[in-house]
């Protein structure tokens, strides 16, 4: 939000202190929307974006969601498909592997990697 906020801002014939005061609004709380330290409420999102002529939609940034993992969903599948007793041996291999490459990594000071 805070990257859109602050551009659609500059685009728009006002400054930031006018814009605060236009929302009735302290003028850090507005630092905080374009900084990222805090969101707007609905109603004053609202009122930002009739003020900068602009629909809510546009205040946010619009990322894409990070893609999903093929090994993760590949992972997720075999775990779906095992019973409740091979799911629980699955989640003891998993602390102790996490445990394992916690200690190799801290007490080695490298990058894990597994044993053949």
């Amino acid at each position: 939000m805070k990257n859109r906020i602050k551009e659609l801002i500059k685009k728009s014939k006002y400054t930031q202190k006018e814009v605060a005061e236009k929302l009735n609004i302290r003028e850090a709380s507005l630092t905080g929307w374009i900084k990222g330290t805090s969101i707007p409420r609905l109603d004053n999102a609202y009122k930002l974006a009739q003020l900068l002529e602009c629909k809510i939609d546009d205040l946010i940034d619009k990322e894409k969601p990070p893609e999903k993992d093929k090994d993760d969903e590949e992972i997720l599948e075999i775990i779906r498909s095992l019973d409740k007793k091979e799911k629980k041996l699955i989640k003891v291999l998993a602390k102790e592997i996490k445990i394992l490459y916690t200690n190799d990594c801290c007490e080695n000071n490298k990058q894990f990697k597994p044993r053949d």
